[in-house]
């Protein structure tokens, strides 16, 4: 969700949260995965985790367990700053360099199009998913607006956080159906 120049997130599963700044990507959220939690406990290097056939067991995920610990935060935006969530079908076969580069280019629209169509092209083996998000700047409303009014960027920050919501609840159905 982004609001005022605040953004608050939260993850469970192998999807990533980019900030997307000044041309480089860098990631917000951690990989619930065995081979991220090999990586982070000093097991597993990340060349060993990106070849191994263990690399799409996830050990946190919505919609399969009934108790989700989901990680979140909260980061402060800049103007221009965007955020990326992509699906490991994106991340697993994008570089960062230009997870940075197509999600910092064009409209947000256009540059989630471009990242589908490079994991498409690089022959994601997975479901390739991103939804890009742009913070323009817009300061948070005032205490002397009027009452009942909100601000069309204001509007367009809540649309936005119910549109990720809907496309997880999506994802989540869609996945129960397959297995």
């Amino acid at each position: 969700l982004v609001y005022g120049g605040r953004g608050w997130w939260a993850n469970a599963g192998d999807s990533r949260i980019y900030l997307v700044r000044g041309g480089m990507a860098q990631q917000i959220s951690a990989d619930h995965s065995w081979v991220a939690e090999q990586v982070r406990a000093g097991r597993m290097t990340e060349d060993e985790a990106a070849k191994s056939s263990q690399r799409h067991l996830i050990t946190r995920s919505i919609g399969f367990e009934r108790d989700v610990r989901a990680d979140s935060g909260e980061l402060a935006l800049r103007p221009g700053d965007r955020l990326l969530l992509c699906s490991d079908g994106v991340h697993g076969v994008v570089s960062r360099v230009d997870l940075a580069r197509l999600a910092g280019e064009g409209t947000a629209h256009d540059a989630a199009v471009a990242l589908v169509a490079a994991a498409r092209a690089a022959g994601a083996p997975d479901n390739a998913t991103a939804v890009v998000g742009c913070w323009r700047g817009a300061p948070p409303e005032t205490e002397g607006a009027a009452a009942g009014t909100r601000s069309r960027r204001g509007r367009s920050a809540l649309a936005l956080g119910l549109a990720v919501f809907l496309i997880g609840t999506a994802a989540v159905v869609v996945a129960r159906d397959r297995f």
